[in-house]
């Protein structure tokens, strides 16, 4: 056979899988768009747990917000074959050469990263606004659990009091949480039984949201309880959501919810932190009126817990980490109770997020 042909064959095969192989096209949108889609949830998560462990030693939580990702990708090829051929004899034996540039390949890839720091009025309108009424009540009906809800983004109802003290840094004295946790067990539960209901109710100039509660004769001694921790009239059965705690009644539900930074400050308390961090007075134990260590467990067990392992390796079993003051703090990967709170918490912190304008970037990479 013709070795020039031979030759010429397999530089076309070169050419054809270069450009079959090279990230451009839709190759490239399957590579870049799948590579940058997990980097920044990652990102984003390890954030939000390093801003709970920075509030938990009191250092100040910063917020890095991705604002432009631009990811340009060109490839140019060349290729060039000369030959000759000569016949030796009869027999029509070829000899040949092959000459001059049989191909070229050149890529680029060009990655922009635009970041912008959540900051002044940003920063006061994501962090410091308290999650609306609205939206509580509304994550509570699509799938997530009241308890896990109202315990996360609530810190009163009525006179009911979800350890409010929580919502900045480590408070001295143990909070007031057990009523209020008995409360919304009850809602859970009751919202399961089919026993609750919220919607709008038609009020004379406007509508207003209710709970409305379905007396079914098995449920009446719940019902009951659930009426009087909060404060309700024991023989009504529809009661007004409100948020102004300078017009209480028995029929009314008066809400206050957390700001996303109380929320944050809320779950900081309950890291694991080393006695070594305790001693020396890194962290603050927060005390029993008896004077012993109040366990924070007692109320972060029921919503996140975040571990410590002094290790300059990642543990295994994490779904996310970040590596803090010289030691991983993470949420185990087979701890679903904690996973789902903070998925809740990125899904708040989206919402919270969305009021915002787009930051502007202030640093490129």
């Amino acid at each position: 056979m013709n070795r020039l042909y031979v030759c010429g064959v397999s530089v076309a095969a070169l050419i054809l899988g270069g450009c079959q192989t090279t990230k451009v096209g839709p190759h490239a949108l399957r590579t870049f768009q799948n590579a940058y889609n997990q980097s920044v949830a990652m990102n984003e998560s390890e954030q939000l747990l390093q801003n709970i462990v920075r509030l938990r030693y009191r250092d100040n939580p910063v917020f890095m917000e991705v604002a432009k990702i631009d990811q340009k990708n060109a490839v140019n090829t060349s290729h060039k074959l000369a030959g000759s051929k000569t016949v030796a004899n009869a027999k029509d034996c070829y000899t040949g050469a092959l000459s001059g540039d049989f191909f070229g390949l050149a890529s680029n890839n060009e990655s922009n990263l635009s970041f912008g720091q959540l900051k002044g009025k940003d920063f006061i309108q994501t962090l410091m606004t308290p999650v609306q009424l609205p939206v509580i009540l509304a994550l509570s009906q699509a799938g997530w659990k009241p308890e896990r809800v109202f315990n996360l983004c609530v810190e009163r109802v009525n006179d009911l009091y979800n350890a409010p003290t929580a919502d900045g840094p480590t408070p001295e004295f143990a909070p007031e949480y057990k009523d209020f946790y008995r409360w919304t067990a009850l809602f859970g539960e009751l919202q399961r039984k089919h026993c609750l209901d919220i919607g709008d109710n038609a009020d004379v100039n406007f509508s207003d949201l209710h709970l409305g509660i379905r007396n079914l004769p098995t449920e009446m001694a719940k019902i009951a309880e659930f009426k009087k921790l909060a404060g309700l009239n024991a023989s009504a059965s529809l009661f007004k959501w409100k948020t102004n705690f300078l017009d209480m009644s028995n029929s009314k539900l008066v809400v206050r919810g957390r700001t996303l930074l109380g929320i944050l400050f809320f779950l900081s308390q309950g890291i694991e932190v080393p006695q070594k961090d305790i001693d020396e007075n890194l962290v603050t134990v927060t005390k029993n009126f008896d004077g012993s260590a109040f366990d924070w467990s007692q109320i972060m067990s029921r919503l996140m817990n975040v571990h410590c392992a002094e290790s300059r390796v990642c543990p295994n079993d994490a779904y996310v980490a970040c590596f803090y003051r010289n030691k991983w703090f993470y949420i185990s990967d087979n701890d679903a109770e904690s996973k789902a709170t903070f998925l809740l918490l990125s899904q708040i912190y989206t919402l919270q997020s969305s009021k915002v304008k787009e930051a502007q970037p202030v640093l490129v990479l």
